[in-house]
C-alpha cells in the first residue's frame, strides 16, 4: 500500500495498493474501512493522488499510462472522482505531475494548468472547473503565452499566474524564459500585467496574503544560478519592497520550481 495524502480535516486518507493492483481508496483513519474509488485498467497504469477537493467531496488524480519517467514528465491524464466512491470524470489529458498545477479556487471550484511538454514555458493554459458538473472555463485565453504555477486570491475572484511567450522551449537554457506576472479575474476578461521582465528579470511563484490584498513573489534575473529576492506588492498601491533575499535555490530543469518548498 501506498498513502498518498489526507483529505481535509485529516479524517480519511487517499491511499493506492494492495501492490501492483493499481487501485485508489478512499480509507478512513479510525476504522480502516476503505471504499474503493478507480481501478485502472492495464491502459490507464496506476492512479496517484493529485489532491481533495476543500470540502473532502472529491478526489482528484492522474493515471500513468506508460509507467515511464519520460513519457510521464510531459503530462499524464488528471481525472476526477467522488470521495464516497462513483464514475471518474476526465478533466484533462496532460497535467504535469505537481500539485502547483492543480488549486483550489474559491468555493466549488479548481484551477488547472494543462498542455503537454515538460517544460512549464510551453504550451501551458488554465483551466477553471467546477466541482460536480465539472465544466470548463479557459481563463488563460492566450495562446501566445504559456501560463503556469497560478494561484487564487481568498474569495476565487482573481488568479496571480506567471506567464512566458511562446515559443518557450528552455531546452539548453536553464531558467532563460522571462517569466512575466499577470493578475486575471475568474469571473471575466480583465487582466493586469504586474510584472514584466525588466533588464532580464523575472517574477514568479506568486502568493496571496490572508485578506488578498497583498501578492508575495519571487524575482530573480533570467539567468542560471542567479541570486533570487522575496517581495511583497500592494496590490492597491503598486508598490512593492524586499522581504528577504533567498540565495540561488533549488534548480528544476524543466522551470518549474517549488518556492513554497
Amino acid at each position: 500500500w501506498s498513502a498518498d495524502g489526507f483529505s481535509p480535516g485529516g479524517g480519511r486518507i487517499a491511499a493506492e495498493g494492495p501492490n501492483r493492483t493499481f487501485e485508489l481508496w478512499n480509507v478512513e483513519v479510525g476504522s480502516g474501512r476503505r471504499t474503493l474509488l478507480y481501478r485502472s485498467n492495464e491502459h490507464d497504469g496506476p492512479p496517484e493522488l493529485a489532491r481533495w477537493t476543500p470540502d473532502g467531496r472529491w478526489v482528484l488524480f492522474w493515471t500513468d499510462t506508460f509507467e515511464s519517467g519520460s513519457i510521464a514528465a510531459d503530462g499524464l491524464p488528471l481525472l476526477a472522482v467522488p470521495a464516497d466512491g462513483g464514475r471518474a470524470v476526465p478533466l484533462a489529458s496532460e497535467v504535469l505531475r505537481t500539485p502547483q498545477f492543480v488549486v483550489p479556487c474559491g468555493p466549488g471550484r479548481v484551477l488547472i494548468v494543462s498542455g503537454f511538454d515538460r517544460y512549464v514555458s510551453a504550451h501551458k493554459s488554465l483551466e477553471l472547473f467546477t466541482e460536480g458538473s465539472w465544466a470548463a472555463r479557459q481563463v488563460s485565453a492566450d495562446a501566445s503565452h504559456s501560463w503556469f504555477d497560478p494561484t487564487c486570491s481568498p474569495d476565487g475572484g482573481t488568479i496571480a499566474a506567471s506567464a512566458t511567450l511562446m515559443p518557450g522551449d528552455e531546452d539548453g537554457f536553464i531558467d532563460s524564459s522571462a517569466r512575466m506576472l499577470w493578475l486575471l479575474e475568474t469571473g471575466g476578461t480583465r487582466r493586469v500585467l504586474l510584472g514584466a521582465p525588466h533588464d532580464r528579470a523575472s517574477f514568479e511563484g506568486a502568493r496571496f496574503s490572508r485578506g488578498g490584498r497583498k501578492l508575495l513573489y519571487v524575482e530573480h534575473p533570467t539567468r542560471y544560478g542567479a541570486p533570487k529576492q522575496l517581495r511583497l506588492l500592494n496590490l492597491a498601491t503598486g508598490r512593492s519592497r524586499l522581504v528577504a533575499d533567498i540565495g540561488v535555490g533549488a534548480v528544476d530543469y524543466y522551470g518549474l520550481h517549488d518556492w513554497a518548498g
